[in-house]
Parts: structure tokens; C-alpha cells; sequence
């Protein structure tokens, strides 16, 4: 069965992000890209010293990718030149990610067994890949940054993001320089994060995992490139598996989700990068088989790859489109391939750069709240003052069972407080009643950086609302502290 295109509002729907929010002439319907090509066969196999602990397949859900994985370049104005091979002589390569302006990419890989897997920049003229990182654990996906310029620098340099994997096994962000150096663990999800993607206004969104098992629900969160100001972006709930986000140019981000086993498919999602809380819509659903990795055309369509149900398949790449039969056209498909993680090869513009003011050298941050007693479930409700006396502090370790209480601290007649709490730690915090009870609690996980001051309007409240234009009773003594 192939995938189809939902009901009429999937068809409006996939018409609206298929070309409509380009700016200027439509770019070429059949571009270059990057393709990355992983082995239909030998998936299942051991995949040398370095990856004994990986299980089978796991290349599917982030994992290292098997050896003999290649990125390719694909022309399918030429189709009969076929997948030009850029990695041929690596003994495992992909996941690339391109330029601004369209002459080099990053990608990761590793030259032979027993090695980790590191980033490398390439340029699409041709010679020898540049290795950046050069760390003892695997790096698995790398993209380009915008410029970030913090206090103590000369000017304004570009980074790199890249997702390392510590000897636990769980994923985190880093940042470096261009040569590999300054490097910064960003994200502090105690389960993971994984697929970066740098938005337009600069923004850094990311697939979390909300759980510790192997296949736990993800989110998806955005932070800042230098790890300030982590937020829930969307489908943050638990159920399903959320990932490969990509954006549009008219600002919306896509992303594929995978409910649990036993219901319909998987599908591709959209929602508003301004309002993404709330603008959820479907484009696309299939009854069977699975979809992953769209990415936007210079003709503002969309590819995707998708493989069926069926024994021996594997993963070619279709185009999205409202008028051909069954709402996709198939780009490319070999037997031999799963073809995933498609690049369209073209320039754009320069997003935008970041100042920062994290300070290395501190150990602690600032959380503070305008307005505890305001919550979503109601417009125009808020928390009766009673019910929120207190605001308990939980870090996180390594796994959920390792949670512990940091302190409880009061919360001010007018629903603020303000905490000097530990930087780079997972945090979650419980609003309590003058009892000890549970009130409302947090989910998902914040942190901040070093010097970080992060604040939000209420407990649970509704994200895209204006905060009270008033000086709050907490702010207007010294934060309380909590100590790790």
C-alpha cells in the first residue's frame, strides 16, 4: 500500500506548504542533492568494536549508521548518471548537513573499525575532508550554526552543533568552533536529544526524549546555540515518537510522528513556528510502512522518504505533491539502498547570529516567576492562592529513579518567586498547597546556563501570552538559594 494524502484539509493543507510560502521565482523542480545511502542488507550485523553494544537496526532511531553507509550526490536532472558516491572510501559516512551557501557540508563518519564515529567538512568542489571533532565517543549528526558572539570575544565567530554520545549512552548537544575548538555541552536532557535543526530566526529546535526506555516518547524543544532558554516547542505529550523536523520558508516546521504499535502509521505534522503550541495540522498519514526525513525543495515541495510494510523493503525518496496520483512522485529507488536524510543543494540566506551572556566561569542561574497562580486549563482562571504556597525543586540523574529534591521554597502573595538555582542541571519543579500537596508539576525538563537569568509568566500557563507589567514581590529581594 502506498502512502496517501489525508482528507480534504490534508489536501489544502499540503498545497499551502507545497510552494506557496516561497518568496521570489520558484527554484528548480529536480535539484542536486545530498543523499545518504545505507546498506539494505548486513543492517543486522556487528558493527565492529567500537558500536558491540548497539542493538540491530538502530541506525533507524539515531544510532551509529552501519557499516558501508555512504553520502551520495544525486542529480535528478541527470538521473541516468546516477548516485555519485562523495564517501566511497570511508567504511561508514552520512547524515549531511550544507552550508549557507552552498559549497561545503558537514557530515559524520569513521574510516575503520574501531573507530568513533567524528564530524567532517567537505566541499562539494572536491578534496579531502577536514575532520573537526576529535573525541573519544561517537559524534552522530552535525549542522551548521549561525555566529555567536559572547562577552569576552573579539567579533562574532560561527559554530557547529553536533550530538555526542557520553559512555551512559545518552545524547547530548555540543558546540565548537570551525576548527573543533571552545567545544560546549548545550542541552542537559537526562534522556536524550538528538536531530538539530537551526530555525530561521535562529532559534535551535531538537527532538528530546521524555522517558529512559529505548523507545520513549520525544518532544520538541527549542534553546538558544549558546544552551539558554530551553522551551517546550510542540507535542511534548506522551504517545508517540517525534522526529526529523525540518522548516519551510514560510516559517512552519514539519516533522514526522510515530504513534505507539498497533495504530495507523506514522505521519507527517505541521505547525507554526510563532504559534506552535496550538497550530497543529496533518499533511500527510500513512496506513502502513513508515516516513522519515522530509526536507523542502528549492520549488518550496517537499521530499520524503518512505519505505511499506513489506519483507526486504527499503526506504526510496518520493516527492509530496497535491496533483500526482496517490499524492506522492518517486524520485529514487534502488534495491540495494534505503535512500534517507535527502540535502537540497542550494544557497540561502545567513540566519541570524546570537550574543550571549553565559558566563563559564559561574556555577549557578536564575529562575524566577511572574505569576504562579496563572495556569491554561481556563481562560481567565487562575490557581486559588491556597493551592500554591510552595515551589518544590527536583534535579534529575541519570536515570528517573535518581531524582531528588533540591528544597522547597515559598512562593510570594502574589504568586512570584525567584531561586539561584545550579547551572547545567535538569530541573523540574512542583507547585504545592500549604499542605505539601501537589498542585500543578512540570513534565518535561529546564535547565540554565552559567549566569543564565530565565524566567517565565506562570505555572503551566499559556506560552504565547503577554506577562503582568509589574514589579513582582520576589524580585525585589535577593534570590533564594538551592543548593545542589
Amino acid at each position: 500500500m502506498r502512502p496517501q494524502l489525508g482528507a480534504s484539509r490534508g489536501l489544502l493543507l499540503a498545497s499551502s506548504v507545497l510552494g506557496l510560502g516561497m518568496q521570489g521565482s520558484p527554484g528548480p523542480s529536480a535539484p542536486r542533492m545530498l543523499v545518504t545511502l545505507v546498506p539494505a542488507r548486513g543492517c543486522d550485523e556487528a558493527q565492529g568494536p567500537a558500536h558491540d553494544r548497539e542493538p540491530a537496526r538502530d541506525w533507524e532511531k539515531g544510532g551509529p549508521l552501519p557499516d558501508g553507509s555512504r553520502i551520495v550526490l544525486l542529480d535528478l536532472e541527470k538521473p541516468s548518471a546516477g548516485a555519485v558516491p562523495l564517501t566511497a572510501e570511508w567504511l561508514a559516512a552520512g547524515r549531511a548537513d550544507l552550508s549557507d551557501d552552498g559549497e561545503r557540508f558537514l557530515f559524520v563518519g569513521r574510516r575503520g573499525p574501531g573507530d568513533a564515529f567524528q564530524v567532517y567538512e567537505a566541499s562539494l568542489a572536491g578534496g579531502e575532508p577536514r575532520q573537526v571533532t576529535h573525541r573519544t565517543g561517537d559524534c552522530l549528526e552535525a549542522i551548521y550554526l549561525s555566529t555567536l558572539f559572547t562577552i569576552d570575544a573579539e567579533r562574532p565567530e560561527p559554530r557547529i552543533c553536533f550530538r555526542g554520545v557520553a559512555e551512559d549512552g545518552v545524547s547530548s548537544l555540543h558546540t565548537c568552533r570551525l576548527d573543533g575548538g571552545d567545544e560546549r555541552r548545550i542541552t542537559f536532557q537526562p534522556h536524550g536529544a538528538a536531530s538539530p535543526l537551526l530555525l530561521a530566526d535562529g532559534r535551535l529546535l531538537f527532538v528530546g526524549s521524555l522517558s529512559p526506555a529505548p523507545s520513549a516518547s520525544t518532544g520538541l524543544f527549542t534553546i538558544n546555540t549558546d544552551g539558554t532558554d530551553v522551551q517546550a516547542f510542540a507535542a511534548v505529550e506522551a504517545g508517540a515518537f517525534r522526529t526529523s523536523p525540518c522548516e519551510t520558508p514560510d516559517g512552519r516546521v514539519i516533522y514526522v510522528e510515530e504513534r505507539a504499535k498497533g495504530t495507523a502509521g506514522s505521519a507527517l505534522l505541521s505547525v507554526s513556528g510563532i504559534r506552535s503550541r496550538r497550530s497543529r495540522q496533518e499533511i500527510l498519514r500513512v496506513s502502513s510502512g513508515q516516513l522519515r526525513d522530509p526536507a523542502v525543495l528549492p520549488d518550496g515541495s517537499l521530499v520524503v522518504s518512505w519505505r511499506p510494510d513489506s519483507a526486504g523493503s527499503t526506504f526510496d525518496l518520493f516527492r509530496l505533491d497535491a496533483s500526482a496520483a496517490e499524492g506522492l512522485e518517486k524520485l529514487y529507488s534502488t534495491d540495494a539502498w534505503n535512500e534517507i536524510q535527502a540535502v537540497p543543494i542550494h544557497s540561502r540566506a545567513r540566519r541570524p547570529g546570537r550574543s550571549s551572556v553565559v558566563d563559564e566561569r559561574a556555577s549557578h542561574g536564575f529562575l524566577y516567576c511572574m505569576d504562579a497562580f496563572l495556569w491554561d486549563l481556563e481562560p481567565g482562571q487562575r490557581i486559588p492562592a491556597e493551592r500554591a504556597r510552595q515551589v518544590e525543586i527536583i534535579a534529575a540523574g541519570s536515570e528517573t529513579a535518581q531524582e531528588r529534591v533540591l528544597g522547597t521554597f515559598p512562593v510570594e502573595q502574589d504568586g512570584s518567586f525567584y531561586l539561584q538555582v545550579p547551572a547545567r542541571t535538569p530541573l523540574r519543579l512542583r507547585l504545592l498547597d500549604g499542605e505539601g500537596r501537589e498542585t500543578r508539576a512540570m513534565t518535561s525538563w529546564i535547565w540554565v546556563m552559567p549566569k543564565e537569568a530565565r524566567g517565565c509568566i506562570g505555572c503551566h500557563e499559556d506560552p504565547e501570552i503577554t506577562p503582568p507589567n509589574r514589579h513582582t514581590q520576589a524580585l525585589r529581594k535577593p534570590a533564594c538559594e538551592v543548593k545542589r
